[in-house]
């Protein structure tokens, strides 16, 4: 399960709304237990200049910082989170493919006008499907 604040959950829309049309991401850093509890959210860069509007590649430089700042405040990266413009908040098979086991993947419907949907799924063991 995941646990996020109202601010830090309002960041992550406000950031899916300003992105839109395009996919924005993310990183989500907190601790984890029998439930993951994100204390900090880092924006990210979406690298992806082909195809943003359906397909985001997180900045590498964007993971090292929120990894670093994790360290710092003895907590850990524990998922990332993008937008799908006007799409579900399911996880798309390109988004299987490159995600990993054990991090939380928070995804965002956002819509037109503004409407924000959001989900968030692990990747099982077997990398064959979300839960």
């Amino acid at each position: 399960m995941l646990i996020i604040e109202k601010c830090k959950i309002e960041k992550v829309i406000e950031h899916c709304r300003k992105s839109y049309p395009e996919e924005c991401c993310g990183v989500l850093v907190g601790s984890k237990d029998e439930t993951v509890a994100v204390k900090m959210v880092f924006e990210g860069k979406n690298l992806n200049s082909e195809t943003p509007k359906d397909r985001y590649e997180l900045d590498p430089l964007d993971f090292i910082k929120a990894e670093q700042e994790a360290k710092k405040e003895n907590l850990e990266v524990v998922g990332f989170y993008h937008s799908h413009p006007n799409h579900p908040a399911l996880p798309s098979d390109f988004d299987r493919i490159r995600a990993w086991p054990c991090y939380s993947y928070l995804i965002l419907s956002v819509l037109e006008d503004g409407q924000t949907v959001g989900r968030s799924w692990v990747l099982n063991e077997n990398k064959d499907r979300f839960e």
